[in-house]
C-alpha cells in the first residue's frame, strides 16, 4: 500500500470511529433480542374467575412472563412467570373480557409480546343492582346495576308485591339499566341475571334481586296549634314507614317518628326538642319501608312536602 492509500485509510477510519462517538455507540456491539416469541396463543378454559391459557413455546426461552388487563383499561398487570406453557389466571371478575399478553424470557433478555384480545371469565350473581329513581307522579321506575363486559344480555323480571310476574325483558350485554312505568304504590322485586355463550354452550349466572320501594306521597300537611299534623298515600306491602322533618328543604333532615305500616297519618310535637310553630315553614317527606326476613329495604327521597302550601319539591 503506497503512503497515499495508506493516510486515506487512516482517515477513514477516523471518521468512522468519530461517527461512532457522537452517535453513542463507539465499541457498543449491538445485538437483536436473542429470545422468540411463543406462538398459538388461546383460551383453553374458563370458570367464574378464571382462564386458563396455552401456547406454543419458544426456542430458547427459559420461562414466560403472563400479563392481563381488563377490557377499556390502560396498562398490562404482571400476573405470573412459568416455565409452563399453560397458565390460569385466578382472581378475576365474572363474564368479564380480558386481553392477555406472554412473552418469553431468557435471563435479562424477553422477546416482544403476543396477545389474546379475547379471553373471558363465565358470569356469576350480577353486582351493583340497586334503584335508583323513582319518579312518583310519572309512575316511573329505573333500576340499574353493574355491566358486565363479557355478557351478551341480561334478563330482568318485575314482580308484584304479591310475587305476581308483571314484565319480564332480555337486554343486550350493553346495558347497565332498565325503567319500568306504570308503576303502582306497591312494594315491588325486581329479578336479574346474566348470559354469554362460550365454545358455543349458553352459561347463565345466579339471579340477583331486590325490593324497590315508592317513597310514600304526602296527602296533608299542616301545623296545627305547637303539632305538624300529615297525612299520606299507603304502599301495598310496606312494613313501616319514617318521618323526615327539616326547616331548610335541600338539606337538615331530621327523622322525627317511625310508625306502622297500618298508619297513614302521624302528629309530630317536637322538632329538635322544640315545638312546632304557625309561623314558620316546615319542609316534610315520607320514606317507606320493607323489612322483611333478612331483607332490610328502605325507600329513597326524592320529594319533600311544604307545610304552609302543601306544595311538593325535589330535594
Amino acid at each position: 500500500m503506497n503512503s497515499s492509500n495508506f493516510k486515506k485509510s487512516i482517515a477513514v477510519f477516523a471518521l468512522v470511529l468519530f461517527s461512532g462517538i457522537l452517535l453513542g455507540t463507539g465499541n457498543t456491539k449491538v445485538e437483536a433480542a436473542s429470545v422468540s416469541a411463543i406462538s398459538s396463543l388461546q383460551q383453553t378454559a374458563a370458570d367464574k374467575t378464571s382462564a386458563t391459557i396455552s401456547f406454543q413455546p419458544s426456542e430458547d426461552a427459559a420461562s414466560y412472563n403472563i400479563f392481563y388487563k381488563e377490557y377499556g383499561a390502560d396498562d398490562f398487570v404482571l400476573a405470573g412467570n412459568t416455565t409452563s406453557t399453560t397458565y390460569t389466571l385466578t382472581g378475576l371478575k365474572s363474564a368479564t373480557n380480558y386481553y392477555v399478553k406472554v412473552t418469553a424470557v431468557n435471563g435479562a433478555d424477553e422477546s416482544y409480546g403476543v396477545t389474546d384480545y379475547d379471553v373471558v371469565t363465565l358470569p356469576d350473581q350480577m353486582t351493583g343492582l340497586h334503584q335508583e329513581r323513582w319518579y312518583y307522579f310519572i309512575k316511573e321506575l329505573n333500576v340499574a346495576w353493574d355491566r358486565q363486559s363479557a355478557a351478551d344480555g341480561y334478563e330482568v323480571t318485575l314482580l308484584d308485591d304479591k310475587g305476581k310476574k308483571v314484565k319480564s325483558l332480555t337486554l343486550s350485554g350493553y346495558s347497565s339499566s332498565i325503567s319500568f312505568s306504570k308503576m303502582k304504590d306497591k312494594v315491588y322485586t325486581v329479578k336479574a341475571r346474566s348470559f354469554m355463550t362460550y365454545n358455543g354452550q349458553k352459561y347463565y349466572s345466579s339471579y340477583a334481586s331486590i325490593r324497590c320501594l315508592n317513597q310514600a306521597r304526602i296527602t296533608k300537611i299542616k301545623v296545627n296549634g305547637s303539632k305538624l299534623n300529615l297525612k299520606w298515600g299507603k304502599i301495598s306491602g310496606a312494613t313501616r314507614y319514617q318521618i323526615y322533618v327539616s326547616t331548610n328543604p335541600k338539606k337538615g333532615y331530621k327523622k322525627v317518628a317511625t310508625v306502622s305500616s297500618k298508619k297513614n297519618s302521624c302528629t309530630i310535637k317536637k322538632f329538635k326538642g322544640k315545638k312546632f310553630s304557625s309561623k314558620k315553614t316546615y319542609y316534610v317527606y315520607v320514606k317507606t319501608v320493607c323489612n322483611k326476613g333478612k331483607s332490610k329495604n328502605t325507600s329513597g327521597a326524592l320529594y319533600y312536602w311544604n307545610s304552609k302550601t302543601n306544595n311538593f319539591g325535589y330535594l
